[in-house]
């Protein structure tokens, strides 16, 4: 697709992103807004039928995603001052301008008496017949009502003009918001899954680390070292914030996450900690015996796995 560059430089310090592609949609835009930042690049892509089509490649851990997800990421991210933002237009895709129809040239008068005879004779009225209308004996009615007097005529309602209507935009892919690590704290009402999915996680770290701790290995300083480098996309993970902690098989949150959300941030915890072991030809046996205890988790708990998303993303961690 041929586009041109409308904005160019757009600092992140001083730019909503969530704002932009809010106006950007209510303009009907077709193009591209490009967010770039210090080892990390996104691209949305605003299509026809009000389509969005999001992506993003942080350099740093190689990962390239799209979807959702992505997009909240997204947004995240494009608060980090000292960004960039450039925002690029589909060509043939601006404001249409209307055409004024041609006005006809009027006719010149000459001075040969014969064309002026004929222009004034075309530029006269033609008189409209006049019609009779009788009442059935023989009488001509003219307007009264039988005794001489005028009828009286009743004046016809106006019809109300329309207003146009403005064309509803349909609903949009994905929630356009900022505000997403508000949307993370979010608290529903039924707060036993909330308490079920925390069990679910402190068993799998639990089970995890008691096997890296027989081989001498400290997977509480590992969880939070990869916990450190993924808070950007996932701010309760930042140790200094003080939200979630791991140690010695149990879990301290002060803060109610989305459930959708925890899940992603500690599976993409855990597939770092996984890919370093994998890696390292050292810690290959014992890469396998992680994998296998938590595939056994999954056939153990796969309804509750299923249940929060969690067998899908776990079984990406071990392959």
């Amino acid at each position: 697709m041929n586009t041109r560059l409308v904005h160019q430089n757009l600092d992140t310090s001083f730019v909503d992103v969530s704002a932009l592609i809010k106006y950007l949609r209510r303009r009907q835009f077709l193009g591209t807004v490009k967010l770039e930042l210090n080892g990390y690049k996104a691209e949305i892509n605003l299509k026809k039928s009000n389509q969005l089509k999001v992506m993003e490649h942080d350099e740093i851990s190689g990962r390239i995603s799209e979807g959702a997800e992505a997009f909240q990421r997204i947004l995240i991210r494009s608060k980090e001052p000292g960004g960039s933002v450039n925002v690029y237009q589909a060509n043939g895709t601006g404001p249409e301008k209307k055409k004024l129809p041609k006005r006809k040239p009027s006719p010149q008068p000459t001075n040969d008496p014969v064309i002026n005879t004929k222009v004034i004779a075309a530029s006269k009225p033609k008189e409209q017949p006049v019609y009779v209308r009788t009442n059935g004996t023989g009488s001509h009615t003219n307007g009264t009502n039988g005794n001489g007097s005028k009828k009286k005529r009743v004046p016809t309602p106006a019809k109300p003009i329309k207003a146009n209507r403005q064309p509803r935009l349909p609903n949009f892919p994905f929630d356009l918001s900022n505000n997403v690590e508000g949307k993370a704290k979010q608290i529903r009402q039924d707060s036993g899954d909330w308490q079920t999915l925390l069990k679910l996680t402190v068993e799998l770290l639990g089970v995890i680390d008691r096997k890296l701790t027989e081989h001498k290995l400290d997977f509480p300083a590992a969880f939070k070292k990869a916990c450190t480098e993924i808070s950007g996309d996932y701010p309760f993970l930042n140790p200094s914030k003080e939200i979630f902690q791991y140690s010695k098989g149990r879990i301290a949150i002060t803060e109610r996450v989305n459930e959708t959300i925890f899940v992603v941030s500690i599976c993409e915890a855990l597939g770092r900690i996984m890919s370093r072991l994998g890696q390292s030809r050292k810690f290959a046996n014992l890469h396998r015996e992680v994998s296998h205890l938590i595939i056994s988790l999954i056939n153990k708990r796969k309804s509750q796995y299923d249940r929060f998303g969690m067998t899908r993303r776990l079984e990406r961690t071990v392959r």
